[in-house]
């Protein structure tokens, strides 16, 4: 087995997003709002709900990346009509049958937001907890022109970065483990290859998990935006 140098935007052909074991355990993740893990925690979700509705126009709202809807239920219940775009089908999963549990009218689309058609007619988008970082620089001016298109004159477009400067609190490393099975990356026993890289240039860091046992490489990829990269152009 020949592994390569990660390089700054490497994506795997597994996804956690999708993979059917892993998705179920980043669904969890996404669920416990004790934490900031997978969520942000329900008090920092609350806030941001309660900045929303003072500083947004009420109306027709996209919800890029709603995961299992904890943003675009509390939405759906102050007024607000929804539409909740996710990749992962297992969270649109969850987030329709809780919709149908507390009678929310919110229309959960299982896309690729960069791929698929998002609609138009919106008076606000969101993207929360830092999706938009979690993109390549193309893929980023592809999701802002698709916005700009799909929201109404004076729509806003509200999404939250990685703050300048936390790339260097990131501890690269290169680590292994063995685990007997049942963990969040697979359910048999398998030896798991850890992976923080940094790419300073791009203001980037990268991580890759190799899951042996299962033969799954997985990517993922995070930066951080200041004013300077912020100025894209339109």
């Amino acid at each position: 087995m020949i592994f390569y140098d990660l390089k700054a935007y490497q994506r795997s052909d597994h996804s956690i997003w999708t993979d059917d074991y892993i998705s179920q355990n980043m669904l969890s993740a996404h669920l416990n709002l004790s934490n900031d893990v997978a969520s942000r925690n329900i008090n920092t979700i609350e806030k941001t709900i309660e900045w929303i509705l003072d500083n947004s126009p009420q109306g027709k709202v996209l919800d890029l990346g709603c995961g299992p809807g904890l943003y675009a239920s509390l939405l759906a219940k102050k007024g607000y009509s929804v539409t909740g775009i996710d990749i992962s089908e297992r969270s649109i999963s969850y987030a329709k049958r809780k919709a149908a549990e507390e009678n929310l009218r919110i229309d959960y689309q299982c896309k690729d937001y960069i791929k698929d058609d998002i609609g138009a007619g919106y008076d606000m988008a969101i993207c929360i907890y830092c999706d938009f970082g979690a993109l390549t620089p193309d893929e980023q001016v592809v999701l802002l022109r698709k916005i700009y298109n799909g929201l109404n004159e004076d729509g806003v477009f509200i999404f939250d970065v990685f703050k300048a400067g936390l790339c260097d609190t990131m501890q690269a490393k290169r680590d292994w483990r063995y685990s007997d099975g049942a963990d969040f990356w697979c359910e048999r026993p398998h030896f798991l290859l850890e992976e923080v890289k940094h790419f300073p240039m791009e203001k980037l860091w990268g991580t890759r998990n190799i899951i042996i046992e299962a033969g799954k490489h997985l990517h993922n990829c995070n930066m951080q935006l200041d004013n300077e990269i912020m100025q894209m152009d339109s």
